[in-house]
C-alpha cells in the first residue's frame, strides 16, 4: 500500500466513524407538542405560575409572522435527512410548533380567568414587536 492510498483510507476511516457517532447521537428537544393538551400537573399551577409561563412563550413568540422562515426545500432536506441519519424533526415545521403554542396560551389563559386572575391580550401581545415590554396581564375591563 503507498502511502497515498493509506492516507484517503483514514480519511474515509475518520469520516465514516464522524457520521456513525453524529447519527447515533440523539438529542432530547423540550419543545412543545404540536397536539398540545393540558397536562394534569399544569392544573394545580397558580396564577403567578401561569402568568409567568405565559410571559415566557409571549416574549419566546412575538413577532413570529415577521421572522423569516425556513424554506420548503430546507424543511424537506431535514425530513430526509432525519429519516435517514435519526434525530428530531421538532423545529421541522415552526408553522406548527407555533400554532401549538397559540393553543397553549388560549389555554392558560382560560386558566387566569377561571381563578379570576389578570389575564393577557394574547393577540396584542404577539404582534407587539421584540423590542416592547414584557407582557402583561390585566384585568379583563382593562383589556
Amino acid at each position: 500500500m503507498t502511502l497515498i492510498s493509506t492516507f484517503k483510507l483514514l480519511v474515509a476511516l475518520a469520516a465514516s466513524l464522524a457520521l456513525s457517532a453524529c447519527a447515533s447521537s440523539t438529542t432530547i428537544v423540550d419543545k412543545p407538542n404540536p397536539s398540545f393538551a393540558s397536562a394534569t400537573t399544569d392544573n394545580d399551577l397558580s396564577c403567578k405560575q401561569l402568568t409567568g409561563r405565559m410571559q415566557v412563550r409571549l416574549l419566546e413568540y412575538r413577532d413570529f409572522a415577521n421572522q423569516s422562515k425556513t424554506t420548503s426545500l430546507s424543511r424537506g432536506l431535514q425530513s430526509a435527512v432525519t429519516s435517514v441519519f435519526g434525530g428530531t424533526s421538532a423545529e421541522a415545521d415552526p408553522d406548527s410548533q407555533y400554532a401549538a403554542t397559540r393553543r397553549q396560551l388560549e389555554d392558560y389563559n382560560r386558566r387566569l380567568a377561571a381563578k379570576d386572575c389578570k389575564t393577557f391580550d394574547i393577540d396584542r401581545e404577539l404582534n407587539s414587536g421584540v423590542d416592547s415590554p414584557t407582557p402583561t396581564a390585566k384585568k379583563p375591563a382593562q383589556q
